[in-house]
């Protein structure tokens, strides 16, 4: 049988084998962790490096023939709808509150609200304004076509790069 003495001795040095062994533990989770913490760190960075290429692609300018278009395109289609709009609702005035004829300048006056006046722009501006407005325009940007291109390879880079922090994660 043992001795109080020889159990407290063995018991103080499982104690000890114990802190000893926490310690080691707890070094190489550290050891683990951090470089657990640079391998997210280098992930998370080139992914945003890929992302920022992304946003930098989006924000490149239009190419001047591309401007044109779209404001060609929106000056039609805004056109329509507001001359739409207005003439609908001078129409309904003249008919139910029996204002002046129908095209009168006071009657047009009444139909179009003040906060509507800088929509007479688009019955001023002609598409032969927009050309001589972009002939002004530095030749500049990416067309669509190339701006999708390298969004789409950008993409498929992150797809890429997604598919391999899964599998980066999986191995820790």
């Amino acid at each position: 049988m043992l001795k109080q003495e020889e159990i407290r001795k063995i018991l103080d040095g499982d104690q000890e084998r114990k802190r000893t062994i926490n310690t080691a533990a707890d070094d190489l989770a550290s050891e683990i962790k951090g470089t657990i913490q640079k391998k997210i760190s280098q992930l998370k960075e080139k992914l945003n490096e890929l992302l920022e290429r992304k946003k930098e692609v989006l924000l490149l300018p239009l190419t001047k023939a591309e401007t044109l278009s779209m404001a060609k395109e929106a000056l039609k289609e805004n056109k329509r709808l507001y001359l739409n709009e207005f003439l609908a609702k001078h129409l309904s005035d003249c008919q139910t509150q029996n204002v002046d004829a129908p095209l009168s300048p006071r009657s047009m006056m009444a139909a179009s609200g003040r906060e509507d006046y800088w929509k007479l722009g688009y019955w001023i501006l002609q598409e032969e304004d927009l050309e001589r407005a972009a002939e002004t325009l530095p030749d500049i940007g990416l067309s669509f076509a190339e701006k999708n291109a390298q969004i789409q390879k950008i993409d498929k880079e992150i797809a890429a790069f997604e598919s391999q922090i899964e599998k980066e994660l999986k191995k820790l």
